[in-house]
C-alpha cells in the first residue's frame, strides 16, 4: 500500500501521506455488481498548494476502473501540478479497497469486555445494544407508545402508574418518517406532562426525515459521535427502506446501517396478516422476524371516548421465552396524555391473540393455580396443548410446580411482574 496512512472512520476512511501534501476521503464505499465504489473528496494541504481547499469534491468513482483513476489523475494534475497525483491516486484507491474488503478484523473471544448476556433500556421492551421492532396496525398507539418510552428513557423517569421504568437518562435520537416536527412536539409536551415533567429533556433529539435512512447514515454517524446517543428510534420501517418492501434486501440494508452506528436501536413497524390464519407479522420481509433481538405486537383492545387500551404481546425474544403481555389505559386530556397499568382482568378479549404459553403466565398472574383450574380459565385451549406449555414454561424457568400440585410464577417471573428489575438482567 505504500506510504499512505488509512484510517477508518464514522463515515467511510481517510487517507493521508507523511509528506502531507494531501489527503482523500472516501464516503458511503459499497459493492454491487462486482464493482466498488465511492464518493471521493481531494484536498492539497501545505504550502505546495496554490489553492487550499478541495481540488475534486463528491465524486462517485469506480475504485477498480482504471479507465476512471486515469481520469482522475489528469484532472487533479490540471488543477494543481505539484503533487505526484499518480502515485497517490493509486496507492489510495488500492489502500481503501483492501481495507473494504478485509472488513472488521476479527478479535479474540478473551479481549471482549465482560458483560451479562442481556441487558434493558427499558424492560422488557427495548434491549440494550441489540436491534428491537415494535409492531402493529394503524391505531394500536405504537408510535405514541414509542415517544412515550423515548421520553421516559431520556429523562431517566420511574413511572410507577405503568410499571415501566427507566434506572437512568438515555440520549435518545428519534428519526421521524411519519409527521412533522411541529405536531410532534405538540404531542410529546403533552405526554411529557403526563409523566409529570415540566419541560422536554434536551437529550432527546428529533430528526424530520425525508431521505431513506441509509442515505443519512453518514451524517447520524457524526451526529452519534458527538453527542453520544443510545438508542436510535425509526419511526416507522418503510419510510426509512430503500426497495420493495417484500423483499429482504431491503429490511437488510436499514438493519445493516443501523447496525453501523453503534447504538441500540428501535424499529417502529406496520402489520401484514395472514389471509388464512388471520396470524400477524410486521409487514414485507421474513428478515423482519429474523433479525430483531426483541419483538413486540400492538393490539387495540377497546376504545372510549378519550381513552384507548392498548395490548403489548411478546412475540420473539432471541435469549430465552417471550415473556407475559402487557395492557395499558391510555387517557387524552387537554393539556396531557396519561398512561398506566391495567390489570388483565381489564381486558377480556385479548387472550384471542395471546399463545397458550402467554395466556397460562397472565392466567398465573393472579395467583397459583392447578392444572385443572388454568384449564377451566384458559377456555379454549386443549389439555394436551396446557400440558405441553406447563413443561416449558417450567423448564424456562418461568413457573414452578408446588408442593400442593399447584403451578405459580417462579421468582423471577414476580420480580417481573412487581416491576422490580433494579439491574434490568434476564
Amino acid at each position: 500500500m505504500g506510504s499512505c496512512h488509512i484510517e477508518s472512520c464514522s463515515y467511510g476512511y481517510t487517507v493521508t501521506w507523511p509528506q502531507r501534501d494531501a489527503s482523500m476521503i472516501f464516503r458511503h464505499v459499497s459493492h454491487q455488481r462486482g464493482t466498488i465504489s465511492a464518493e471521493v473528496c481531494v484536498t492539497a494541504h501545505g504550502y505546495l498548494s496554490e489553492v487550499e481547499g478541495p481540488l475534486a469534491e463528491n465524486l462517485r468513482v469506480n475504485l477498480l476502473s482504471l479507465e476512471q483513476r486515469q481520469k482522475l489523475i489528469k484532472t487533479l494534475h490540471e488543477r494543481h501540478d505539484a503533487i505526484p497525483w499518480k502515485a497517490r491516486v493509486e496507492e489510495a484507491f488500492n489502500a481503501v479497497v483492501t481495507r473494504y474488503r478485509q472488513g472488521t478484523p476479527p478479535v479474540r473471544i478473551t479481549e471482549l469486555p465482560d458483560g451479562e448476556e442481556l441487558l434493558y433500556l427499558l424492560y422488557p421492551f427495548c434491549v440494550k445494544d441489540e436491534l428491537n421492532l415494535w409492531f402493529g396496525e394503524g391505531g394500536t398507539w405504537k408510535s405514541s407508545f414509542c415517544q412515550w418510552a423515548a421520553l421516559l428513557l431520556a429523562s431517566g423517569t420511574r413511572h410507577e402508574q405503568s410499571g415501566v421504568m427507566a434506572l437512568q437518562p438515555w440520549n435518545v435520537l428519534y428519526a421521524d418518517y411519519e409527521r412533522s416536527g411541529r405536531v410532534q412536539k405538540a404531542r410529546l409536551k403533552k405526554l411529557a406532562a403526563g409523566l409529570g415533567l415540566s419541560a422536554l429533556p434536551e437529550n432527546f433529539w428529533y430528526l424530520e426525515c425525508d431521505q431513506p435512512f441509509v442515505h443519512q447514515v453518514e451524517a447520524l454517524q457524526a451526529h452519534h459521535a458527538e453527542h453520544q446517543i443510545d438508542l436510535v428510534i425509526i419511526d416507522s420501517v418503510a419510510g426509512a427502506s430503500v426497495g420493495e418492501l417484500e423483499g429482504s434486501e431491503s429490511a437488510t440494508g436499514l438493519m445493516n446501517a443501523l447496525r453501523q452506528l453503534r447504538a441500540t436501536s428501535l424499529l417502529i413497524d406496520h402489520v401484514r396478516k395472514d389471509p388464512g390464519s388471520g396470524k400477524t407479522s410486521p409487514y414485507g420481509s421474513v428478515t423482519k422476524i429474523n433479525r430483531p433481538r426483541n419483538i413486540w405486537e400492538f393490539k387495540l383492545v377497546d376504545r372510549f371516548p378519550g381513552e384507548v387500551i392498548v395490548g403489548l404481546v411478546h412475540r420473539r425474544l432471541s435469549s430465552g421465552e417471550p415473556g407475559n403481555p402487557w395492557g395499558f389505559r391510555v387517557r387524552h386530556e387537554a393539556e396531557r396524555i396519561t398512561v398506566e397499568k391495567v390489570l388483565e382482568n381489564d381486558m377480556p378479549s385479548f387472550d384471542a391473540s395471546l399463545t397458550a404459553s402467554q395466556r397460562i403466565l397472565l392466567e398465573l398472574r393472579s395467583g397459583k393455580k392447578t392444572a385443572e383450574q388454568i384449564a377451566t380459565n384458559c377456555q379454549g385451549l386443549e389439555e394436551k396443548t396446557i400440558k405441553n406449555s406447563l413443561t416449558n414454561l417450567k423448564k424456562a424457568g418461568q413457573i414452578v410446580n408446588l408442593a400442593d400440585h399447584t403451578w405459580a410464577l417462579s421468582t423471577r417471573e414476580n420480580q417481573a411482574k412487581l416491576a422490580d428489575q433494579q439491574d434490568f438482567l434476564v
